[in-house]
């Protein structure tokens, strides 16, 4: 204790004793800074849970990545066979278009056969080359 806080009324008694509790709770600050810097150990069986629990969430993310990769590569082919659907479905349409084309170049080319009398005309019977 200072020489000052006697002069002002202090006694040394109670100056002990208030510097012995400023100790004893420096004391107990600096348990607790070395009890919190060193935490305690998991026990064997949580620690073991805590690790299966984490395996079981890295085998459930794997699980639905896998999973969404099927339905992309589903997705993908199911566009891909639209795509070839549509390719067969212009092709037969292209098809029919060409046969109808053609059917009707050749209806046209015999009507205008039969509207074209035939030349030389035929000579009648019984006339003879001279």
């Amino acid at each position: 204790m200072s020489v000052r806080a006697l002069a002002d009324g202090g006694s040394l008694s109670s100056s002990l004793m208030a510097q012995g509790q400023a100790g004893a709770s420096l004391r107990l600050r600096s348990q607790e800074t070395v009890v919190s810097k060193h935490p305690r150990r998991e026990s064997p069986a949580k620690a073991a849970k805590a690790q299966a629990e984490a395996m079981a969430q890295a085998k459930a993310a794997r699980a639905q990545a896998e999973a969404a990769q099927a339905q992309a590569d589903l997705a993908e082919a199911e566009v891909k066979v639209a795509k070839e659907q549509d390719a067969a479905i212009a092709r037969a349409l292209q098809e029919d278009d060409e046969a109808r084309r053609q059917a009707d170049l050749k209806e046209v080319a015999e009507k205008e056969a039969e509207a074209v009398p035939d030349w030389p005309p035929d000579r009648p019977a019984g006339r003879g080359s001279g």
